[in-house]
C-alpha cells in the first residue's frame, strides 16, 4: 500500500469514477484503473463494482474511505501547524487542561504567565485527562493538567499540589529535566520529579 494507491482511491471515491479522479490527479485513466487495481490486492477485498451506471464503492471501501479522510485530514492539520510555526514570531504554548480548571485555576496562571512573559501566547484545549495524555505523549500539547487516575507511562510530572491534579510534560520535552522550584506557602508542595 503506498500513498500514490490511497490517493487515487480518495480521489475515485470523491469524484465517483475513474475519470473523475484522472482529471483530478491530472493522470491517465488507465493509471488510476492500475492503482486501484493494486490498491484492492493489497487490502484484500473489492473497492468497487462496476454497473451499467459506472463505479458503485463497495462496502468495505465506504468503511476504509473514512480512515483514509481522517489520514488525509491530520495531514492538513500538519499542514497548518507547520504554516503556524513558520508565522509565529513569538513562542506559542499549547496547554489541556481539564474541564474543572478551565474555568477556575486558567484565567489566574494566564496572568501569571502573561506578567512573567508578556509577549507569550497560549493556545488553550479543554480535554478529559485521557485525551490530554494522548495529546502530551504525542506532543501535540506542550503541557497538560489533569486528575491523575494511575501512572501513565512515558509522562513527567513536572509540578503536583495538594489537590489532586498533575501538569504533565512528554519526556522529550526541554521542561522534563529542568529543575522543579516552588516557594513555601499554605497548600503549596514540593514539585515532583518523579517519572511514570
Amino acid at each position: 500500500m503506498n500513498p500514490r494507491q490511497i490517493t487515487a482511491f480518495r480521489a475515485t471515491m470523491r469524484s465517483g469514477s475513474i475519470t473523475g479522479a484522472a482529471k483530478l490527479l491530472f493522470v491517465s485513466q488507465p493509471s488510476v484503473s492500475r492503482l486501484i487495481a493494486d490498491l484492492e490486492i493489497e487490502v484484500g477485498f473489492p473497492l468497487f463494482t462496476r454497473t451499467g451506471h459506472g463505479l458503485v464503492a463497495t462496502l468495505e471501501a465506504r468503511r476504509f474511505f473514512h480512515s483514509v479522510e481522517r489520514m488525509f485530514i491530520g495531514l492538513d492539520k500538519l499542514k497548518e501547524t507547520a504554516e503556524a510555526i513558520r508565522m509565529a514570531k513569538d513562542e506559542m504554548v499549547c496547554f489541556g487542561v481539564i474541564p474543572i480548571f478551565a474555568s477556575s485555576v486558567m484565567p489566574k496562571a494566564i496572568r501569571l504567565c502573561k506578567q512573567q512573559q508578556n509577549d507569550l501566547r497560549l493556545e488553550i484545549f479543554v480535554k478529559n485527562t485521557p485525551e490530554i495524555v494522548d495529546a502530551v505523549l504525542l506532543q501535540q500539547l506542550d503541557l497538560g493538567m489533569i486528575c491523575p487516575t494511575h501512572q501513565y507511562e512515558g509522562i513527567h510530572i513536572i509540578h503536583q499540589q495538594s489537590v489532586p491534579y498533575r501538569c504533565l510534560v512528554p519526556t522529550s520535552h526541554p521542561k522534563a529535566h529542568s529543575e522543579a522550584r516552588s516557594e513555601a506557602g499554605p497548600g503549596n508542595h514540593s514539585h515532583s520529579r518523579r517519572k511514570t
